[in-house]
């Protein structure tokens, strides 16, 4: 468990005690309110209730502080966030992925609680202010390091992590319930491990299909493995309420794939074309900026990948107005997918040498090629190494342990996971399955040989969902990209030169055929909309251009 981590206390306790709580955004996701308390979202509780609407305010209720809270959020498996004002204390929760983002502003006399930053900002009055440090850290990763935004004032709630406001003392902090960390090896064979996770897999697959009570659940349905997962998981669980989409270049293997699966299933499935007018019409659409404020939320890159797929999807009524989106971000993280290339190379002690601090900033701060000032540089590091110093990883598996914690709590939860708000914008309400509570306490206690590579991920899922099904399709060759393979064997410093030769030649090509994400038509129309001229080469993929677009527009 993460120490709590106390914020800078105003000076001295007030004479009385302001809290302004701001909860507005109604998109898919409604707010639900009795006195003190506001909850959005839904839950399954320790006994297997489920909690949604009036019950989740009913499940929060009895909360009279900190300790309470922290009791129920460890019983919890959902997405939600609550804000309680209490007799002593205002607390304010995100759950284990943040995926409903929750801000806070301390200001003389009290304190400040929403869902909104510009709202906050507005609140708190005077101009907006600008983190330098910050913008830089935006630029080059997507995404600020730890509880900050780009504002200094205003600061972010965690994943996993709730913020308590002491009336009393004048001051909050903030403190972790759920880590995502991986702790002791079960010590169990391959054989009981898979009979485990087949088992919880038949458990989160059916409290999401008692969560949607009934309605459509519609899966984007790529050539990989994590949304054939979840459509696979649903199947056997004898589900017919569901349709498939699939979206990106006819060229890709994408959609040979998901109609393939889709056609194997039996599920029907919708295919957009994300050609250069698709993404006009998308980036272009008069609802585009706003859209991309109640993203970018002055603290992360949207993720802009669904919203050609929704809106038309929405223009051709192809799915139900109350369906229920499930995608299936997440389940290669978990088992281990992203774990550093260097230690299948056999350099995992260079990896240590190097520390985790200079790993993550060379890694993951790559999205704009730019030369960064040495004194920039310096902060950013430091920012780093106190977001992680707090954590043992001067072996191998505390590490790695950091380093899945940071991925997590920094571009999972504020640019993977926060792509469900294109599916708010839409109407839609949306699930979660691969970041259910059990699942994930499930794979932290997988030693490192087994997720190496998704090995025992992708064992289960061939020999016990995709080979009985009939959808045991492999994905190509060309998947792992040449820059990645290169990390195996390659010094450390040699990198950064093969990814900018990389990105000059074979890159544009190569990625369009690899996937989905590499939407290189919306990265030219988003910087031909800017008064600088860019290129494609100044950016390590499409999310360096948006994010040039949002420090444009201030968003």
């Amino acid at each position: 468990m993460a120490p709590d981590r106390h914020l800078d206390p105003l000076a001295g306790p007030p004479a009385r005690c302001r809290i302004k709580i701001l909860a507005q955004h109604r998109q898919g996701l409604a707010w639900h309110r009795r006195a003190g308390l506001c909850a959005k979202g839904s839950l399954f509780d320790a006994a297997g209730t489920f909690h949604r609407g009036a019950q989740l305010l009913d499940y929060f209720a009895s909360v009279a502080g900190a300790d309470d809270l922290r009791d129920k959020l460890r019983a919890a498996k959902g997405c939600f966030a609550v804000i309680l004002d209490t007799e002593r204390q205002l607390l304010a929760v995100v759950d284990s992925v943040r995926s409903i983002p929750l801000f806070y502003a301390c200001q003389a006399g009290g304190v400040v609680v929403g869902d909104d930053v510009y709202a906050i900002q507005q609140k708190l009055g005077g101009a907006a202010e600008i983190d330098p440090v910050a913008r830089e850290e935006f630029l080059r990763v997507g995404y600020p390091v730890g509880p900050r935004t780009l504002d200094p004032r205003v600061g972010q709630i965690e994943a996993g992590e709730f913020y308590v406001w002491d009336k009393a003392a004048g001051r909050g902090r903030v403190q972790a319930y759920f880590r995502h960390a991986h702790g002791s090896d079960t010590g169990k064979s391959e054989a009981e491990l898979l009979d485990e996770l087949d088992e919880v897999t038949s458990r989160w697959a059916r409290r999401l299909i008692a969560s949607v009570e009934g309605r459509t659940m519609a899966i984007a349905l790529s050539g990989g493995y994590d949304s054939r997962y979840v459509a696979c998981a649903l199947k056997r669980e004898g589900c017919a309420n569901v349709v498939c989409y699939s979206y990106g270049s006819p060229d890709s293997y994408e959609w040979q794939v998901a109609r393939q699966v889709a056609a194997r299933l039996g599920y029907p499935i919708h295919i957009v074309d994300y050609g250069r007018k698709a993404w006009r019409a998308t980036l272009g659409a008069p609802w585009f900026v706003e859209f991309m404020r109640l993203a970018a939320q002055r603290c992360a890159i949207p993720c802009i990948q669904e919203l050609p797929a929704c809106a038309q999807l929405q223009a051709r009524q192809a799915i139900p107005a109350d369906a229920v989106m499930v995608p299936g971000y997440g389940g290669d993280l978990q088992a281990g997918n992203y774990l550093p290339a260097e230690i299948l190379a056999g350099r995992s002690e260079a990896l240590l040498a190097e520390g985790i601090d200079r790993y993550l900033y060379r890694r993951l701060f790559t999205l704009v090629s730019a030369p960064i000032a040495p004194e920039t540089k310096r902060a950013i590091l430091g920012r780093i190494h106190d977001d992680t110093a707090r954590f043992k990883s001067d072996d191998l598996p505390g590490f790695c342990s950091v380093y899945e914690d940071w991925w997590v709590r920094h571009r999972s939860a504020r640019f993977i996971v926060n792509t469900v708000r294109t599916f708010e914008w839409f109407g839609h309400e949306w699930r979660l399955p691969l970041w259910d509570n059990e699942l994930l306490e499930w794979w932290q206690r997988i030693p490192l040989e087994f997720r190496l590579n998704s090995a025992l991920y992708r064992r289960f899922l061939f020999a016990r969902l995709f080979g009985p099904l009939g959808v045991a399709f492999r994905k190509p060759d060309f998947v792992r990209l040449p820059t990645d393979q290169a990390q195996r064997w390659l010094p450390a410093a040699a990198i950064p030169a093969l990814r900018w030769l990389y990105r000059r030649t074979l890159g544009h090509y190569l990625r369009a055929r690899r996937d989905i994400d590499a939407f290189h038509d919306a990265a030219r129309i988003l910087l031909d909309q800017l008064p600088r001229k860019w290129s494609l080469y100044d950016f390590g993929n499409v999310n360096g251009a948006v994010g040039v677009w949002c420090d444009h527009y201030g968003l």
